[in-house]
């Protein structure tokens, strides 16, 4: 899957994120506003257009000590077509979230984990 992903202010300064994927005729576009913030402990990233009928994904942050936090990711979400989109969709979607969720904080734990080592003598 190959994704373009970026991120522009808009005129009320909120942050936007625009992702694209799939392929054609499957092309979608997936816009998100980030929402809902206190820097340095959570933020939301709400969908204003995209695959989902709804979607808000919390992002939380939790200190652990002076050098370490606790990343906590909420997702509430519902398919499109409700009962049917469910009944048709509702275990393949929530199998794919999980393993894109399981892949960033891999991802996030090697990359803070790099980084804590230094650089290679």
């Amino acid at each position: 899957m190959q994704a373009f992903y970026k991120l522009r202010a808009n005129r009320a300064r909120l942050l936007r994120a625009v992702l694209r994927f799939g392929r054609w005729p499957f092309r979608r576009r997936w816009v998100a506003e980030h929402q809902d913030f206190e820097t340095g402990h959570y933020f939301s990233d709400v969908q204003v257009s995209g695959p989902f009928a709804y979607w808000k994904h919390t992002h939380t942050f939790e200190p652990v000590g002076a050098a370490a936090c606790i990343l906590e990711d909420k997702v509430e979400y519902a398919l499109p077509f409700g009962v049917l989109g469910r009944l048709l969709a509702g275990r393949f979607v929530r199998r794919k979230l999980e393993q894109m969720f399981e892949h960033r904080h891999a991802v996030t734990a090697r990359l803070i984990g790099s980084r804590r080592a230094g650089p290679s003598a």
